[in-house]
């Protein structure tokens, strides 16, 4: 080849750089979700199946090209209980990492504080596993409960109590359920029913503070406990077999509560009773079920998130990729707030979640369900 060829060919090389570079398609970076679970604290057992129901179904919707052609990172931030932790973790979820919705926090005190910091950066918050009216009264802003409040919980209960002719109930509360919202509804409903409902103060670290609580019981003839302890207090109760003890009446009763599987082995021979706030995971019938089932075998670590804290995250972290979905390509966390805010009548795999007409919840769900001395569970 002559010089003056190579130096024609060198120049048409040149010419066609820049329509190569914009012929190869450009790396998408992930879309972020965040949540932060007490992970490494041994009692919050729960902490496992939500993050583990979140994991599966991630990794389903990766596997199937993700969402506008990217990826979902989700981001599962250990904070071990510590509610500052906590805060820093979701903070920097946002500020570093871009997350664009926080979901699955737990807890009253822990989801108040979520709902205020999602405020505070204007990124959404899906599912808080939490029934305070806090959470619900954010018209406008970035707080999404999918979760009745509590007083739609404490009415279903009392209900379901009052048809199984229970007119004594003994409440043993340790001492953040004390003063909490979901009691103060147990007792408006209580006392509208004529239900007498009275609140032992316990310590389960201290089993002389129950066993004074079970003898105030015995004496005043309850015919139900209801146990509103936080997963530290349950463990508790379990390592010491003092659910075993004669003592307790024949029923125990929950709110639906992340420790539930842990009350329900501390009590074994007893009637359980508890609220909850979304269907039966192990329903035959229910799409939304299945396919957590099916998503937990592929993708999940193990089986442990088949459970009413696993389905509750699923259904969450469900919502949270639907609201991306509807957003568009440039998903950012304003944009799954406003796709939140719009959603109306979305089928979730037989449950039907609405956040439009100035609804307070995204999910009117609501079942009592009740576990039988043999282990055997009933509607």
């Amino acid at each position: 080849m002559t010089l003056a060829l190579r130096r024609q060919a060198a120049r048409l090389a040149l010419a066609l750089l820049p329509s190569f570079a914009l012929a190869a398609p450009p790396m998408q970076a992930p879309i972020v979700i965040a949540q932060s679970l007490g992970m490494s604290n041994e009692s919050d057992a729960a902490a496992w199946r939500i993050a583990d129901a979140a994991k599966a179904l991630v990794a389903h919707v990766n596997a199937q090209g993700g969402l506008h052609g990217r990826a979902i990172q989700l981001l599962t931030l250990d904070d071990g209980g510590d509610p500052q932790r906590h805060a820093a973790n979701l903070r920097q979820a946002v500020q570093v990492h871009g997350a664009v919705a926080l979901l699955n926090c737990a807890g009253d005190a822990v989801c108040t504080a979520d709902a205020a910091l999602g405020d505070e950066l204007h990124v959404p918050l899906v599912g808080p596993i939490s029934g305070v009216r806090r959470l619900t009264l954010s018209k406008g802003g970035y707080s999404f409960p999918l979760r009745p409040g509590y007083d739609r919980e404490a009415a279903a209960l009392v209900r379901q109590l009052a048809a199984m002719a229970v007119l004594r109930l003994a409440v043993l509360a340790d001492s953040n359920a004390q003063a909490s919202e979901a009691l103060d509804a147990l007792r408006q409903q209580a006392r509208a029913a004529g239900l007498r409902l009275t609140v032992q103060p316990v310590d389960a670290t201290r089993p002389a503070t129950v066993e004074t609580a079970l003898k105030q019981a015995a004496e005043q003839h309850d015919q139900a406990a209801l146990l509103m302890l936080s997963p530290e207090q349950v463990s508790a109760l379990l390592e010491g077999e003092i659910g075993r003890r004669p003592e307790w009446p024949g029923m125990i009763v929950s709110l639906a509560n992340g420790a539930l599987a842990s009350l329900m082995r501390a009590f074994p021979g007893h009637l359980i009773g508890f609220t909850s706030v979304v269907p039966d995971p192990e329903s035959q019938t229910l799409p939304l079920a299945s396919q957590l089932r099916e998503q937990i075998t592929r993708h999940g670590s193990n089986g442990v998130a088949v459970s009413f804290e696993g389905l509750g995250s699923y259904l969450n972290t469900r919502e949270c990729l639907e609201a991306i979905r509807r957003a568009g390509p440039v998903a950012d966390a304003e944009r799954v707030a406003s796709a939140l805010r719009a959603m109306d009548r979305y089928d979730a795999g037989g449950l039907v979640v609405s956040f439009t007409g100035g609804r307070a919840t995204g999910s009117d769900f609501m079942a009592v369900g009740m576990r039988s001395r043999h282990g055997r569970f009933v509607k």
